[in-house]
């Protein structure tokens, strides 16, 4: 294909997202190269065309391709015949089709190329390419098909990307096109605004006597059927005119997901003849579905949330709905949601929301008040009024205060049911600014409205501010927030923003990490500054040791971090506010539709600054080292190391904490992690037992790609121990830090080959291992994949067992999921004793049951003193055996 001269800019060859949020296609069609007309950095009605080549032949022709056009006013895709400066449009489109390939068919008729006389189309075609040629033989007609791309209006710059993928001509009229498609992933969100089915994905079944209609505005038939949307324009309706007893299914995509889902939607089912509505599943019918409604609902919309497991990745949600006895029986749907996990549950107390990634957490809006909390990054829409970004992260949630809002409007979001009794600690961070700010009340639902445990009015000044309350509930309460609008004539200046939910069990008092209250704190200087400018400081004498990384001057020897020479390296980690030096060089990455930096993070978790490992320039292997020494880091005794951690990149290397041993004066490793964890600061807790360890060593190494840039943050060193209870390890703590729990690999080279890694989400393996945690966000697993071979080991050991002794049992989940699974072998020993092996269970692929889930194990066990837990993770005969364990309880009884 060529690019035409005659127009503003050129379409582009590209792959993956692009770079601009909220237009574009997120990859191609088919394969990995698609054509992109860019709206960005384009002014209004500018033109790219690009044509194939002439065409050699006489007759009909179906021209097929996919294309791609979302934004708010994405303009014009046109296709024309052009022969010799002049056009005949054949199609043109100037609609919003969402974020989704469409394909459409065309069928055109190729006109005889030239009056005077060829032999065949070959010396036609021959004749064309010759341009002195054309000049002597006016009438040949040089035929070809373009594609003319043109940016939106201004208004919705720079929305405006169209994509161009998979084009096809073939000889003769078009025949049927293909099926649109039939799967997408999760979280699936519809709320039918582009005002056809096919928009999200969803199909009419054929199993049934009629289909579902979309519609806008009230159904035709008086006293049934809702009079407008849920939220929006659109919805989808049962038409009940006519229809007496007759059965309409819509059905879901595929999502391409073996696991829990919950289904959110709304449904309406007014009228005194009102039939039923089922929720199915290809493995339940409407005479075991997972719902059922009869009968008249009233006269509004309904909300509903369902727990749905799905067996398959073929399963599809379907909603299965009968007209009644007569006309009065419409029945409608609108804004349906399905997301990965259980509805409506907390995962048990401790609870965490930062909003990231417009994720709500399972927190579920009223639907008796007047608006919602609206998920937010950057700015809101009003001017002198709500933050500028998050407290930490990047989302935050928040009233949006400005038109159509009212005065005295409220928007109330609660918490899943917690399943809990007993005493909570409360904490989020809020942001009330501007003139005409409401109010912000917290309550229990247990106890009302009528009694919160904190309510605010008014400007509380242009910063976030830390709020905590202790509490205690009955099992299965939820924290609810609502939003007032005030009533002062300031609207549009009544933002009210919170962000960082925490709810923990026990007290608000004790052994917590020290944080700042308000933000923003003084500027500092964006570039990079040597290591040796950061000061460090102290709250208590050698009981606590904390670095925010605020401050640039030196420090004593007793609180001392620097860094330290690695031979045949010369990368140093360095001070830095604001995105990393590879960061601005780069595009943006994508993930979900939400931009961020390529590597690093956009800012520090706390305050300005934070320490960073440069990867530009970096080769494999090459490693930057952090060493903390001095009197803070000698203290006897259980300690415990915490900090914040940003791996966001590609091709994220490894970081590593060592302990120095006072025994042998070798490097002990602590804590690992590797490998891509996203734009997210993660919280590492690290279990040191300071009779041991002298100093602490941190050490980032490199792959030798740009885009792998490390981050650190907000390191403290406290005595006492990280957990604050007798063993049990699910690897992460109450704040959700990520932890070892005081396990320790064995020695390579000794027991085994590699080591376990600490991981959340998928592993990078397809077909193997876990897609997430048990419970919460972190657990243990063993890759297998290369330089891994068959028989290779894995081992991994608890603390020594000393505070108790004799029957115990021992729990845990596992996840031994892959074609080629290899051995889980759990044992106890006695110290590093290689040779005191006493067997417990062994798990291999003939006895695993779990699919692609995680299974329960309970073994009873007879614990010595100083015995350890030992698992070994020993790979299968191919890649596909990667293992995983979370979850991980001792008690003092028998199983």
């Amino acid at each position: 294909m060529n690019q035409r001269a005659d127009d503003n800019f050129d379409w582009t060859l590209y792959s993956g997202p692009t770079m601009t949020a909220g237009t574009g296609p997120t990859n191609a069609y088919s394969g990995s190269l698609y054509l992109l007309a860019e709206g960005r950095n384009r002014r209004a009605q500018e033109v790219a065309m690009i044509e194939t080549p002439v065409l050699n032949y006489v007759g009909t022709v179906c021209l097929s391709f996919y294309y791609h056009m979302w934004g708010t006013k994405v303009g014009y895709l046109t296709v024309f015949v052009s022969s010799r400066g002049l056009q005949n449009v054949e199609w043109t489109v100037n609609e919003n089709k969402g974020n989704r390939w469409v394909n459409e068919q065309l069928t055109i008729s190729l006109n005889q190329l030239s009056d005077r006389d060829y032999d065949n189309c070959d010396d036609a075609a021959a004749a064309a390419d010759d341009d002195d040629q054309i000049k002597q033989i006016p009438n040949v007609i040089l035929l070809q098909i373009v594609f003319r791309a043109q940016i939106g209006a201004p208004d919705s710059f720079p929305y405006t990307d169209i994509g161009l993928d998979s084009v096809q001509i073939t000889q003769g009229q078009c025949v049927a096109g293909p099926s649109p498609p039939t799967t997408t992933g999760l979280p699936y969100y519809c709320d039918l605004e582009m005002g056809d089915i096919s928009g999200c994905y969803m199909i009419q079944a054929t199993a049934d006597n009629y289909d579902w209609l979309i519609y806008r505005d009230g159904t035709p038939t008086a006293d049934t059927g809702p009079t407008s949307a849920q939220s929006g324009i659109y919805y989808v309706y049962m038409e009940a005119d006519g229809r007496t007893k007759q059965v309409a299914i819509l059905l879901l995509p595929q999502f391409n997901y073996i696991g829990q889902v919950c289904l959110s939607y709304y449904y309406h089912m007014y009228g005194q003849d009102q039939g039923a509505l089922y929720v199915t599943t290809n493995d339940r019918t409407a005479t075991a579905p997972w719902r059922s409604i009869f009968g008249n609902q009233g006269n509004q919309w309904n909300f509903d949330q369902i727990t749905i497991d799905l067996k398959d990745t073929s399963y599809r949600i379907g909603f299965y709905g009968q007209i009644g006895s007569g006309i009065r029986s419409d029945i409608a749907l609108d804004t349906i949601r399905v997301d990965q996990g259980r509805c409506g549950v907390a995962s048990n107390v401790p609870y965490r929301c930062s909003f990231e990634y417009n994720q709500v957490c399972g927190m579920i809006q009223r639907t008796t008040d007047n608006f919602d909390w609206t998920p937010n990054r950057g700015p809101t829409d009003s001017a002198n009024t709500g933050p500028d970004r998050a407290y930490l992260g990047d989302w935050y949630l928040y009233t949006e205060s400005s038109q159509p809002r009212q005065p005295y409007d409220k928007a109330y979001i609660e918490t899943p049911a917690l399943q809990y009794s007993g005493t909570i600690c409360v904490t989020f961070w809020y942001y009330m600014y501007g003139a005409g700010i409401g109010r912000l009340v917290v309550f229990q639902n247990s106890v009302g409205e009528s009694n919160p445990f904190f309510s605010l009015s008014g400007d509380q000044g242009q910063r976030w501010v830390e709020l905590s309350r202790q509490l205690q509930i009955p099992y299965g309460d939820k924290i609810v927030f609502l939003g007032e609008l005030n009533y002062n004539g300031n609207r549009p200046q009544g933002d009210i923003a919170i962000d960082e939910l925490q709810i923990k069990p026990g007290t608000c008092t004790g052994n917590e990490p020290i944080t700042t209250t308000q933000r923003p704190f003084p500027p500092v200087a964006g570039l990079p500054i040597e290591l040796s400018k950061i000061k460090y400081y102290r709250l208590s004498v050698c009981d606590y040791y904390s670095c925010s990384m605020e401050y640039t001057s030196n420090v004593n020897d007793a609180c001392r971090i620097r860094n330290y020479n690695i031979p045949n390296s010369n990368l140093k980690w360095m001070k830095i506010s604001g995105r990393t030096p590879s960061s601005l060089n780069n595009q943006n990455r994508r993930i979900n539709e939400v931009l961020f930096p390529v590597t690093g993070p956009e800012r520090a978790i706390q305050g300005n600054s934070y320490l960073y490992a440069e990867a530009s320039n970096s080769r494999k292997g090459d490693m930057a080292g952090l060493i903390m020494e001095g009197s803070d880091f000698r203290r006897s005794g259980p300690n415990c190391l915490r900090f914040s951690y940003l791996m966001n990149g590609y091709n994220m290397g490894t970081l590593n904490v060592y302990g120095r041993s006072r025994t042998n004066n070798q490097l002990k490793k602590l804590w690992s992690i590797s490998r891509d964890q996203l734009n997210e600061w993660k919280k590492a807790a690290i279990d040191v037992d300071g009779n041991d360890i002298t100093e602490i060593n941190i050490q980032a190494i490199m792959t030798g790609e740009f885009n792998s840039d490390f981050a650190l943050d907000d390191i403290r060193y406290m005595a006492g121990s990280c957990q604050p209870y007798e063993w049990l390890c699910d690897f992460e703590l109450n704040d959700g830090s990520s932890t070892l729990c005081s396990m320790e690999q064995a020695p390579d080279g000794r027991e085994d080959t590699f080591d376990w890694f600490l991981w959340h989400g998928q592993t990078p393996s397809e077909e193997t291992g876990p897609d997430r945690a048990y419970n919460g966000e972190y657990y243990i697993y063993a890759e297998a994949s290369k330089p891994r071979k068959s028989g290779d080991r894995a081992v991994i050991k608890s603390p020594p067992i000393r505070e108790r002794t004799g029957a115990m049992c021992l729990e845990f989940y596992y996840n031994m999921f892959g074609f080629h699974m290899g051995t889980l072998n759990v044992y106890l020993n006695n110290g590093f004793n290689t040779n005191d092996r006493r067997s417990l269970t062994t798990f291999t692929k003939e006895n695993w049951q779990g699919g692609t889930g995680w299974q329960l194990a309970r073994i009873n066990v007879n614990v010595q003193y100083n015995d350890r837990i030992t698992f070994e993770s020993i790979v299968g005969s191919e890649f596909s055996s990667d293992m995983a364990i979370d979850n991980i309880k001792l008690r003092q009884q028998q199983c």
